[in-house]
């Protein structure tokens, strides 16, 4: 049997078989109405794919589910369809759902889901902009503010996101893709990549590799700068009979999700991961407690305290920094706000204080004691130097850099 070659870029060819991915192809029509012209992106148990809507005359994403993949996301987009509400700020800030069927094909029954499509994401590789890799800090300002409406507008409505992180804040094109020459022109040509091997129904005849980066698009998003919050795959809401693991970057956890058996997602959890997320924005990535489980653990503890029992005595390897009181080595020493803030706001400064107080309030140990989504858009730091900058006409100048 021909060995079958990987693609760059593209889905493991291994996922293609019963019960898995949904061999899809350029040109393909699904629901008698969205046909198929480019590959958006892809994960472990689904691909998505840009369509034209033959019914409406306008572009959307299909997100194709693996057949083995119980589709918990379903219920949360119908749940947030069926309280959405255009007049709440949040709203403008939450990818929408437009429509969802079964497509049966050789690897099974497939969840689809058809939604907005959006831009590129906030993990995107913003060197060829700035150096150092930092956002502006009005244009971080103003993101971590839409983040924040987007956050309360789904702890509104009991739902829980539990997986936010910059991968999965779409920032939206500045203007709707109206034909063929619009799409290629921001997203370029997609590709046909053969892999080699037996034809097989369960595959593909060829992959297309996820949208390459265009630069020139990504600066014209940026220079708008409005995001949506995207993929409630992990999401929780309390109807939900068999929620799914929980699944958020161990980067973005709390202690009672590193230390305990948190079995989903939580709007506390999500508080503390939007604290995080915040601090990545105005640091070019830097997480708002070092990488690394111990790393990380040492970290919190070196800035907020020691850690309340049981999790105290779950962390296995504290004794290499900590007595059992706490007291630490007196060679370790941290600061709470990374060294990366100070290129945005002055450290020590009046923007500086309010936001280590707001973040600290985020991320405080006991669940129970984080302010809520509500609370963060009360805060002072939000009002003084986000809302400012939230404007529906407030744009950034985003050049390349002159190296």
């Amino acid at each position: 049997m021909t060995r079958l070659r990987p693609v760059i870029g593209a889905e493991n060819l291994a996922n293609y078989r019963p019960q898995g991915l949904h061999p899809v192809h350029l040109g393909d029509s699904f629901a008698g109405r969205y046909e198929v012209v480019h590959k958006l992106g892809y994960g472990l148990s689904s691909t998505i794919w840009l369509v034209h809507d033959a019914k409406t005359g306008t572009y959307a994403s299909l997100k194709i589910v693996a057949a083995f993949k119980s589709v918990t996301e379903l219920a949360v987009l119908q749940h947030l369809e069926a309280t959405f509400d255009a007049e709440e700020e949040g709203s403008n800030h939450i990818v929408r759902m437009f429509d969802h069927f079964v497509h049966e094909g050789p690897n099974g029954k497939h969840q689809c889901i058809v939604g907005e499509a959006l831009g590129p994401s906030l993990a995107s590789d913003i060197s060829p902009f700035w150096d150092p890799e930092i956002l502006p800090g009005d244009m971080a300002r103003r993101l971590s503010g839409q983040i924040a409406v987007g956050v309360r507008y789904l702890h509104r409505r009991a739902v829980a996101h539990g997986d936010l992180h910059a991968g999965n804040i779409l920032l939206c094109p500045p203007k709707t893709w109206a034909s063929p020459s619009d799409v290629e022109n921001d997203l370029g040509a997609p590709e046909k990549c053969e892999f080699g091997g037996t034809p097989s129904p369960h595959l593909p005849e060829y992959l297309v590799p996820g949208v390459n980066e265009n630069v020139e698009f990504l600066r014209r998003c940026l220079t708008q700068a409005r995001v949506k919050i995207c993929d409630l795959s992990e999401a929780y809401i309390p109807s939900l009979l068999m929620p799914p693991s929980l699944a958020t970057p161990r980067i973005f956890r709390p202690p009672e999700a590193l230390l305990g058996d948190l079995p989903h997602a939580t709007t506390e959890l999500d508080i503390w991961a939007l604290a995080v997320l915040v601090h990545t924005l105005f640091t070019g990535g830097c997480g708002l407690f070092y990488h690394g489980d111990d790393r990380m653990l040492q970290d919190m503890v070196l800035n907020l305290g020691k850690f309340s029992e049981p999790f105290w005595l779950t962390w296995k390897n504290r004794d290499q920094f900590f007595d059992e009181s706490g007291k630490l080595d007196a060679s370790l020493s941290s600061s709470f706000l990374k060294s990366g803030v100070a290129t945005v706001m002055p450290e020590g400064g009046e923007e500086w204080v309010e936001f280590e107080a707001l973040l600290k309030s985020m991320a405080r140990y006991d669940p129970r004691s984080r302010i809520s989504a509500d609370d963060v858009l009360k805060s002072v730091w939000f009002h003084r130097y986000c809302r400012p900058r939230m404007g529906d006409r407030e744009t950034f100048p985003v050049a390349l850099c002159d190296w």
